[in-house]
């Protein structure tokens, strides 16, 4: 027992100012009994210290109170209430309401109350209405009578698992309170980034409970922040390490789970036990099943558990979830024998992945989501041929049916998915055909998505071997159409059309609508490498639609983004970065990672288009970094492309240069000839723009050796490129200038990175980018010299033009909006914000496509020709 003026430890608290600010707003209100209440270490006893710092107060520990007369004597002495052996309970209690009438000495604090809620709570009550300071509690639970309002404390925020920003890393209060700490003992620690990440795995491994923080902390000097991780994760004493005296009196975070442990009644240990075998948490429906009671009784038992403080009640996508603190689920794992149970959660989460892996609802798939590390540990439970309840069908279609949730990026890594695949294609054997098929054809789609060609198709074929033997239909056509897109990436496309055709007479239209909506991908797809464009975006646009219909916002996100890739390569850049636009928000609103990535990407290829040079840089190193967070290795080298471009486009020639070479080696290992000579081109201009002759020759000669019509126009303008940056003497400066000028002017380019180049080239020669003549009211405008171009019967484009113009001549930098060009274009008509939008949108793809392509800027204020152009108004030719 503590008595007299006492001040609170508010320095040591970390993260607690809103439940400090809660508190005191409540104490100002007027409540005379506030409990604090929380799990075991989550740092009630200083929040009450804090909350009464600079005032009066006396402290109670009730930590050896085990009935009414021992918290009532122990009150009584802090009172100063004479004669208390010779009283009872009850007269104690009267006593201390008495002393409380005319007490004076400030708040009383009655920490520990926990084990004697169920006996005091009606006395502290009563204590609460006498005394003229507030009385507040700390406990693991509440005291639930009327006069009480609770304060609850919540664990301290962790990094979220898929960040790995050493600044955010550092800056969430779990963290902060392990660097406050292992500060304390030696000032100058500053982690460096891989132990910023230590640091944020050992915060989500004791689930941001101070007190498990502190004992982390003590040992950081002795053991090095990777050690502590090391131990923490592997369930090594970490936690059970004893306290310097002052830091917490429990002195052992096991310590204060096993208070907690003891004061639960068998029927709730038990279902503390089977609960806490759940990782990450579940849901009401698998509660039921693990307890095996009805829904009103698992319910109140999860409320019971969480009244008590050693279960969480989290929110997620609206529904609740419950979870046993990561520490307390540790200590009960030591402690109760779960074999049966662990059992029912191996079927249980097997069970629930097939059905809900089967539906193409982004809804179902973020549910099941949320349970992927549980359905991860019922397959190695049920394919694990030591278990004696295994499974081993069960276990691999469980595995194969949460491919999705992989190959669309939401969980992070696949690498260890992938082995967890393998072996359970090894275990199953050829007791099941559709096990054994479903399993194939996850194999062959992660692989395929990892580049690695050979092997995806070996698997391709043997899924469509199982699932032929199995009668499954809708297997057999996945993997033609999986198959389809690898025989597209070889650009072959012949053996492309026949896989689509081989899938289309294994279901029909309309059997599957999953199938339907992937055969329109696929083709679409196909008919993208092709550069049958028109038909492309076609298909892409009606694949986006079907999955829309089927509610799968990921797949639906990737279709818009790959028909955003077509209008992009057929010169339709505004229009694609419309489209990437509505699917960057579709993917950023579900949370679907691999389609965010995959998206920007599009997108930042789609602002290169329109001269955005700026917002693709954004873009790009935003898709960048989603590929390095959940190791989309097979994306990461295209993306790195996509900021090379960036790159080159800034006149970062010596930054492009690494870049594009990884790019290039991806594409070379892959077997993609054609994406690896454009990279080598792209090479060549970077390195004659760095002097690097001999570089540059060696790749424009590798680039020469693909004979492929998508690399011949990328292959002229490199060549003219790196002939411009190399040519010495004024004869041959003025040969390799005039053939860029004839290269750089506008062409109907097959592709979009032969366009690029060819701004890029544009940018090479001075003269061609500097000078705009233009005719009175833009009736007609001549580019660097060319021919002129007339206007005169083409009035929205004229007016546009005439804008554009005066705003560079009068307010050089200033940008004209959508809304301005179509008030300049359309004078006096009327259009909704779309319609509008793509009418100017039109019109200033007709401009570009004229010729205006290098001197006309999109920003996202609008339109403008840059203050570097030089524009002249002519009065006559």
């Amino acid at each position: 027992m503590a008595r007299g003026r006492e001040r609170g430890r508010r320095s040591d608290l970390v993260g607690r100012d809103v439940e400090l600010e809660t508190g005191r707003a409540l104490l100002a209100d007027g409540a005379r009994l506030l409990t604090i209440v929380g799990a075991p270490g989550i740092g009630k006893t200083r929040l009450a210290r804090a909350l009464l710092e600079d005032a009066p107060h006396r402290f109670v520990d009730l930590a050896a109170a085990r009935d009414l007369g021992d918290t009532c004597a122990a009150v009584a002495a802090a009172l100063d209430v004479r004669a208390l052996s010779a009283r009872s309970a009850d007269d104690l209690a009267g006593a201390v309401h008495e002393a409380l009438r005319t007490w004076s000495g400030g708040a009383l604090v009655l920490d520990n109350v926990e084990q004697v809620v169920d006996v005091t709570a009606s006395n502290i009550e009563r204590w609460a209405s006498a005394s003229a300071a507030p009385l507040i509690v700390t406990s693991r639970e509440p005291l639930r009578v009327p006069a009480e309002r609770c304060l609850p404390l919540a664990p301290l925020s962790v990094p979220a698992s898929d960040d790995h920003d050493p600044e955010r890393i550092l800056a969430a209060d779990a963290v902060r309170v392990l660097l406050a700490r292992a500060r304390a003992r030696r000032p100058s620690f500053a982690p460096s980034d891989s132990e910023a990440r230590d640091l944020a795995a050992i915060a989500r491994a004791v689930d941001g409970i101070p007190l498990a923080l502190e004992l982390c902390a003590a040992q950081l000097w002795l053991l090095g922040v990777h050690g502590v991780r090391e131990r923490v994760e592997s369930g090594i004493g970490v936690l059970g390490s004893a306290v310097r005296a002052g830091v917490d009196r429990h002195g052992t975070l096991a310590a204060a789970i096993a208070w907690s442990w003891d004061l639960l009644s068998e029927a709730e240990r038990d279902a503390l036990a089977r609960l806490s075998i759940a990782r990450g948490g579940l849901d009401l429906e698998a509660a039921i099943a693990l307890l095996e009671r009805s829904e009103a009784d698992t319910l109140a038992v999860l409320h019971a558990l969480h009244d008590r403080s050693v279960l969480l009640v989290e929110e997620r996508d609206g529904r609740a979830r419950y979870r046993a603190y990561e520490p307390v689920r540790a200590f009960v794992s030591e402690r109760a024998e779960l074999g049966a149970a662990r059992a029912r959660h191996a079927t249980h989460f097997a069970a629930r992945a097939i059905r809900d892996g089967a539906r193409a609802s982004s809804v179902v798939r973020r549910a099941l989501l949320a349970d992927v590390e549980n359905v991860l540990a019922a397959c190695d439970h049920l394919v694990d041929p030591r278990s004696e309840t295994s499974d081993a069908a069960l276990g691999a279609s469980a595995l194969a049916a949460i491919a999705p949730i992989y190959t669309e990026g939401h969980h992070g890594p696949i690498d260890r998915y992938l082995e967890r695949l393998d072996r359970g294609g090894e275990v199953i054997g050829e007791r099941d055909a559709g096990a054994r098929g479903r399993v194939e054809l996850a194999r062959g789609t992660v692989r395929s998505l990892r580049w690695e060609i050979a092997e995806a198709d070996a698997r391709l074929e043997a899924a469509r071997t199982w699932a032929e033997r199995a009668r499954d239909r809708s297997t057999c056509a996945e993997a033609w159409l999986r198959t389809a897109r690898l025989r597209s990436i070889e650009r072959r496309h012949d053996a492309a059309a026949d896989a689509l055709a081989r899938a289309r007479g294994a279901i029909e239209v309309g059997v599957d609508p999953a199938i339907d909506a992937l055969h329109a991908f696929e083709h679409g797809s196909s008919l993208l490498v092709q550069r049958r464009l028109d038909e492309a975006h076609a298909s892409l646009a009606r694949a986006s639609a079907l999955y829309g219909s089927l509610g799968d916002a990921a797949r639906e996100a990737r279709a818009a983004a790959n028909a955003a890739l077509a209008l992009m390569h057929a010169g339709r850049g505004d229009e694609a970065v419309e489209t990437a636009d509505a699917a960057l928000a579709a993917a950023r609103r579900e949370g679907l990672r691999r389609a965010e990535c995959e998206v920007l990407a599009v997108r930042a290829n789609a602002l290169l288009e329109v001269g955005r040079i700026a917002d693709a840089e954004l873009a790009i190193e935003e898709s960048l970094a989603i590929a390095r967070a959940i190791a989309l290795h097979s994306f990461h080298a295209a993306v790195r492309g996509v900021l090379a471009y960036v790159r080159l486009f800034q006149g970062r020639f010596a930054d492009a240069l690494p870049l594009i070479h990884d790019t290039e080696a991806a594409y070379r290992a892959s077997g993609d000839r054609d994406r690896a000579a454009i990279a080598a081109a792209i090479q060549a201009i970077a390195a004659g723009a760095l002097g690097r002759d001999a570089l540059a020759r060696e790749r424009l000669a590798a680039v020469r050796a693909v004979d492929s019509a998508a690399v011949a126009e990328v292959a002229e303008i490199a060549e003219a490129h790196v002939a411009l940056v190399l040519a010495r003497g004024d004869d041959a400066i003025e040969r390799a200038a005039s053939r860029a000028r004839a290269l750089a002017a506008p062409a109907s380019s097959h592709t979009s990175d032969a366009r690029l180049l060819r701004t890029l080239l544009a940018r090479a020669i001075p003269e061609l980018a500097a000078d705009l003549e233009v005719g009175v009211d833009a009736r007609w405008f001549r580019v660097a010299g060319g021919p002129e171009v007339e206007l005169l019967r083409k009035r929205a484009v004229r007016l546009i033009l005439d804008a554009l113009v005066a705003a560079r001549l009068e307010s050089p930098g200033v940008a004209l909006s959508t809304d301005t060009l179509f008030r300049v274009g359309w004078p006096g008509e009327r259009a909704s914000e779309s319609s509008a939008k793509n009418r100017v949108n039109v019109t200033l793809t007709r401009l570009k496509d004229l010729g205006l392509r290098p001197l006309l800027q999109s920003r996202d204020d609008g339109v403008l020709i840059p203050p570097g152009v030089k524009v002249a108004i002519c009065n006559e030719r």
